[in-house]
């Protein structure tokens, strides 16, 4: 995988029970995190170069999920380019 550009964080078991590992990629290097001790591991990882941002997601968290599993891939088509009718 370093081959391809990525790097791999090692996450404690401890962060990844508290959801350290469930992150959601906003690309351009920019992620959001649920667990802000496994974020500053992630920072300070050399290998990241990025931003990321903790967010409060006990809510969800609570019910055995986090922000990459409560998320969908939606693409749309720019409004200037939608067919008018």
């Amino acid at each position: 995988m370093a081959g391809e550009g990525y790097s791999i964080i090692p996450i404690s078991g401890e962060h990844q029970l508290a959801y350290g590992c469930n992150v959601l990629n906003l690309g351009g290097s920019r992620i959001i995190s649920v667990h802000a001790a496994s974020a500053r591991q992630i920072v300070k990882h050399p290998g990241f170069k990025g931003d990321v941002r903790v967010i409060d997601f006990s809510s969800i968290t609570s019910m055995y999920g986090s922000v990459h599993c409560a998320s969908q891939v939606v693409q749309r088509i720019p409004k200037r380019f939608a067919q008018r009718k």
